[in-house]
């Protein structure tokens, strides 16, 4: 078109002139058009050779918009070249988002698992309390030392989502088998046995210091007082009553309070007596403390 217009006839010098400066201006927009595609091929080469991804992307999408057509073979060969690695950077990308998802479930599917298991645990620890005290006076040793060792195990596991009175049950379970297990301790020889003492003595002697005359130590605190302490023995609360673990009556509750809460409850009443000292007066005396007879001349002595 350039040279039908260089060459055309009939026309004069003036309008020969602008047409010789129109065609000079689109040679020199021509070549800047060439400059500039050759830079634009050029940067979307070195983006896809350095890996950005992103810079790739917008120089491809430009090029296709205004170099789509009459590429030379090199264009063509930096375009394939870009299109190729935005694909497997997208392939890389999608791979990657996957292998993120798969390690974000597997880590959500441990931490639902280890919750059921905890919950589990603890429903089984909870059930196993409650068997203990419905049946543990009747259960046999063995299973109430097997069921009592599950407790263990599990409260170490999940100790802090038991309460405070589920953990010190298991502690008084442990402490009651360990009890249980030992061997009863053989009583000593007794000087003077009375074949003749009868039941009724035994009883008046159940008391705090084991002597004959005393008053026994749940009379000793007011009965409205019996259960104002938590125990020290079975962990009973303050307000209920105290756990039949040795087995006094069939009840699964004692008639009477452990003696180490009736104790604490007396220490800490107010106006407390001091504990008594075990000894007893005689008609010879007051006994010495190992529990023999004055020497002969004091009986003489007293008599007289």
């Amino acid at each position: 078109m350039s040279h039908a217009l260089e060459t055309l006839e009939g026309a004069d010098q003036e309008t020969q002139a602008q047409i010789n400066t129109v065609l000079e201006d689109a040679t020199v927009w021509l070549q800047k058009q060439a400059v500039a595609r050759q830079e634009m091929f050029s940067r979307l080469s070195d983006a896809a050779a350095g890996g950005d991804v992103q810079e790739t992307r917008g120089l491809l999408a430009h090029v296709n918009a205004i170099a789509a057509h009459d590429r030379t073979d090199t264009e063509n060969q930096t375009a394939a070249g870009a299109a190729t690695f935005l694909a497997g950077a997208l392939r890389e990308q999608e791979e990657t988002a996957r292998r993120l998802n798969a390690a974000a479930e597997a880590k959500e599917e441990a931490r639902r698992r280890t919750a059921w298991e905890k919950a589990n645990a603890v429903a089984r620890v909870r059930t196993t309390l409650r068997t203990l005290r419905r049946h543990g006076r009747t259960m046999l040793g063995t299973e109430k030392r097997r069921k009592v060792a599950m407790l263990t195990d599990l409260a170490d596991k999940v100790g802090d989502q038991l309460t405070r009175s589920e953990i010190n049950q298991i502690k008084a379970w442990k402490a009651r088998v360990q009890r249980e297990r030992k061997p009863a301790p053989e009583l000593p020889a007794q000087r003077n046995p009375d074949p003749e003492r009868s039941p009724k003595l035994d009883r008046v002697r159940n008391t705090d210091t084991g002597q004959q005359g005393e008053v026994r130590l749940h009379q000793q605190v007011a009965r409205a007082d019996w259960y104002s302490e938590t125990c020290p023995r079975c962990y009973a609360r303050s307000g209920k009553p105290c756990d039949n673990d040795d087995r006094v009556g069939p009840g699964r509750t004692r008639q009477l309070p452990h003696d180490e809460r009736l104790r604490r409850i007396r220490a800490t009443a107010p106006g407390a007596p001091p504990p008594s000292t075990g000894r007893v007066a005689t008609a010879f005396g007051p006994a010495c403390a190992s529990g023999e007879m004055p020497p002969d001349e004091e009986v003489s002595s007293s008599r007289s």
